[in-house]
């Protein structure tokens, strides 16, 4: 019994004596993991929750939903600046320098524009997007590689949760309507806990990201068993890619998928063409499956569909219409109205970036301040026309850097944007994809890929979002990982330490 004890009482000092150690690795996953949560959060009063006499369930988790965003705006900013301080490490960080740079281009943008609306509501996403690069500092400058990775597994692990919390409520709404494609659902226009539900598009870059990591591990050295769960996941999620019908999401996944082809499927390249033939075959007929039972069901049902089972059956893919408007030179919406080819394949975007090309004061070299696009140039008085609906959206990184940060946010941005194509560069003229078999290398590197082709025609990671925290956590990842004697020998002369 006492040896017991002993034992105990060991591995409890051993437990104290590494968490202290290792204090301030779990205080940035857990500050990291904070900001994760406060994704699609909005700067709302809670007050009025908090001062009621009687509190009901659906009232305190509320109130706890809705003080998610104040922990990182407040707290976690003032624990980073005073962790900053005490361990006292000020490396240089080109990468983290320019971000943080761009983002104050914008605070100067709306204090010289419109310094009255220099309030949390036009600067919170700032202040948070400050948050994640104070994170990744400290991170960088005391963590090891072996360290480094958990923060790729805190966002797989944040890509899965969403995907579990939304997903189900993609497919309910589909299963009440009378669509094909789960890209006609009117999700978004509903709420969750006050919060605005995920679009059908944003959902399908999430779904694919999660695609990408399982493609990585498919080529790595695993059993037969693990092989064929990951085709059966991959077949689960390519049918949620392919009943969403985001365009976008098919162009970035195609040109990752090419450069997966190219680089990493070196070996038995005609087995793994099958097997992602198939998962594509299988994801394809798989939605189909789904959609004709939801249509066998409402007839059993009786449900009156707005129009014809037949004519619903034969609806084609967003992909084949977008490739019979540019055949036809035009795209006949709801089989009436006309819409030019490039309106339709771009959803209205280039009548956006004619928009703002137009309204924009060229003037003022640092723009409009954060949120530039709702608030200054695309401010909605009325509905626009096109497909695009209502233009809040600036729908480019690049033009959005612009508006809000002015000729020298967009400068910033090209330069971020450099900065990983040149560690791309490192990794392919070094051919690490060949000597190593590292899955979070691997990842982080399509991962990349994937988000700055996107970043063409979305806000993306130019401001703080989804695709920011995966952006420039995955560049400090694969920098941290390309520094490393273990991934990359000749580090000496192709980055400097």
């Amino acid at each position: 019994m006492l040896y017991i004890l002993i034992i105990v009482q060991l591995k409890y000092i051993n437990t104290l004596a590494y968490l202290k150690k290792n204090q301030f690795f779990f205080i940035l996953l857990l500050f990291w993991s904070v900001l994760w949560t406060s994704l699609n959060s909005y700067p709302v009063e809670i007050f009025s929750t908090s001062l009621k006499e009687e509190f009901k369930i659906y009232d305190i988790f509320k109130l706890i939903f809705n003080s998610r965003i104040y922990i990182p705006l407040i707290f976690t900013n003032i624990v980073l600046i005073i962790l900053l301080f005490k361990i006292k490490l000020f490396k240089k960080n080109y990468f983290l320098i320019i971000y943080i740079l761009f983002f104050l281009s914008q605070l100067i943008g709306i204090a010289l524009y419109d310094l009255k609306n220099f309030n949390i509501e036009r600067i919170y996403l700032v202040i948070q997007a400050f948050n994640a690069l104070l994170i990744l500092y400290i991170a960088n400058n005391i963590l090891d590689e072996e360290q480094i990775k958990k923060f790729f597994l805190i966002n797989f692990s944040f890509l899965i949760i969403i995907t579990i919390i939304y997903l189900p409520i993609i497919y309910i709404d589909y299963f009440g309507n009378s669509t094909f494609y789960l890209y006609g659902s009117q999700t978004w226009s509903k709420y969750l806990m006050n919060e605005n539900i995920i679009r059908v598009t944003g959902l399908a870059r999430i779904i694919s990201l999660i695609a990408i990591i399982l493609f990585v591990m498919l080529n790595n050295h695993i059993s037969n068993i693990s092989k064929l769960i990951l085709i059966i996941l991959l077949i689960f999620f390519g049918i949620s890619i392919w009943g969403l019908q985001s365009r976008l999401t098919f162009l970035c996944l195609t040109v990752v998928l090419f450069i997966y082809f190219t680089l990493f499927l070196r070996k038995n390249i005609l087995k793994y063409f099958i097997t992602i033939f198939i998962i594509i075959f299988f994801s394809i007929e798989g939605f189909n499956t789904i959609a004709n039972f939801k249509f066998k069901n409402q007839e059993s049902k009786k449900i009156d569909l707005e129009i014809s089972d037949k004519e619903r059956r034969i609806e084609e893919s967003r992909l084949k219409k977008t490739f019979i408007a540019f055949r036809d030179g035009q795209h006949l919406a709801d089989g009436e109205k006309v819409v030019d080819t490039l309106e339709f394949a771009s959803s209205a975007r280039n009548l956006i970036w004619k928009k703002i090309i137009k309204n924009y004061e060229y003037k003022r070299l640092f723009g409009y301040g954060p949120q530039a696009d709702r608030h200054v140039i695309l401010k909605i008085k009325k509905k626009e026309p096109g497909p695009g609906g209502y233009m809040s959206n600036a729908s480019s990184s690049f033009f959005y850097a612009f508006i809000c940060g002015g000729y020298f946010s967009l400068f910033l941005l090209i330069l971020l944007n450099i900065h990983a194509l040149y560690l791309m560069f490192i990794y392919l003229r070094n051919k690490i994809y060949k000597n190593n078999n590292s899955i979070v290398i691997k990842s982080t590197f399509l991962i990349l890929i994937f988000l700055m082709v996107r970043s063409i025609f979305e806000n993306s990671y130019s401001l703080f979002s989804l695709d920011y925290l995966l952006f420039v956590s995955s560049i400090i990842i694969f920098e941290k990982l390309l520094k490393s004697d273990k991934i990359n020998p000749y580090k000496i002369s192709t980055l400097h330490s």
